[in-house]
């Protein structure tokens, strides 16, 4: 069974976050939605919220979407002007000199989505007209030639880059203004690929990583074309070669996504019970293998999973309804080392 070592650095960090929690206090401990599944999982969380992050104004506030090995993490904020901001959390949440803000050249907002073991960072960034475009962050986000920008599409409308492996291999979703759907593409140095994740020529694909074994995910399904809010979705996992290995809705939820799968195949996620207002319902999850889900809801509002590391760390968000809080979550560490099982589609644990 691999069990991956743990860097000095994300050591530190565990031992300061469960010094912050002990001195600081915690969220209340995740408790599972109704159903059948297995206990809550012993988890240490420690909140984070960016320190110029509008906090006070629903909508707003801080969001963790990506996070390596060495514990260092990335997201995005809304300030009190409104404006989006990306940024790199390295170091110590609470200390606001930990916090790197991540703002593409001239972009009217930036979000940074994930976070490779390199260092290397994408996410998107938009124009004047409102249009996303991908980029490559390799160095410092200061240095403005530190910024690659990444457009796919003919013309390209909309393009999000949401993952980037160790071997630099990125992944993402872009509007196909010929196919008028979104599409996944993955780029290999030079080498671009474009994907469906479903045979069905109106679904959209909506591509939210790639791990070190090749593995890509996110979700698929039907999406209402204005507010891009999705009307069913199917979590899926594709292999190296893009072929599907696994295709599944939790809870008879019409929308379930994978947002991160680690080296030892441990998903996290989320899922909707209510498709059509997306602040009620809405839960983190986490799959082990052939366990049945686990849901995780952290404190009171509504929790996405963003990303999970292979020391079992996960980041996320909660209360679509409020401002968002980011969190940091450190699990029981003898539970996250388990092969991925290929799921059939639909099934409910």
């Amino acid at each position: 069974m691999h069990t991956p070592h743990k860097p000095p650095y994300l050591t530190a960090l565990i031992l300061g976050v469960a010094l912050i929690i002990l001195l600081y206090g915690v969220i209340p401990t995740p408790a599972a939605v109704a159903g059948p599944g297995p206990a809550p999982i012993p988890l240490l969380v420690q909140p984070i919220t960016h320190p110029n992050a509008d906090q006070e104004t629903a909508g707003r506030g801080t969001r963790l979407i990506g996070l390596n090995n060495q514990g260092q993490m990335v997201g995005r904020y809304v300030d009190a002007d409104g404006l989006v901001h990306g940024f790199l959390l390295q170091g110590d949440p609470t200390l606001p000199e930990a916090f790197r803000d991540i703002d593409f050249p001239g972009a009217q907002g930036t979000e940074a989505f994930a976070i490779n073991n390199q260092g290397q960072i994408v996410g998107v960034y938009f124009d004047a007209a409102g249009l996303g475009h991908g980029y490559v962050l390799d160095g410092d986000p200061a240095d403005p030639e530190a910024y690659t920008p990444i457009d796919v599409g003919d013309p390209p409308l909309n393009t999000y880059v949401s993952g980037i492996n160790d071997e630099g291999v990125i992944v993402g979703s872009f509007m196909d203004a010929r196919e008028e759907r979104v599409r996944g593409f993955r780029l290999t140095g030079t080498l671009l690929e474009i994907f469906d994740a479903s045979a069905e020529p109106t679904d959209a694909t909506i591509v939210n990583g790639i791990n070190n074994e090749g593995l890509i995910y996110g979700g698929y399904g039907e999406f209402d074309p204005i507010l891009g809010q999705p009307h069913t979705c199917l979590a899926y996992a594709l292999d190296p070669n893009l072929n599907p290995i696994s295709r599944f809705a939790l809870e008879d939820a019409p929308v379930t996504v994978i947002m991160g799968i680690n080296a030892d195949g441990v998903m996290s996620g989320f899922y909707d019970l209510d498709a059509e207002d997306d602040t009620q319902g809405t839960h983190g999850f986490l799959l082990f293998g052939d366990e049945p889900v686990n849901p995780i809801d952290i404190g009171e509002g509504q929790t996405v999973i963003s990303a999970i590391n292979d020391m079992g760390a996960f980041v996320g968000f909660n209360n679509f309804s409020e401002a968002s809080v980011g969190f940091l979550a450190l699990t029981n560490p003898q539970r996250i080392f388990l092969p991925l099982i290929a799921r059939d589609a639909n099934l409910t644990p």
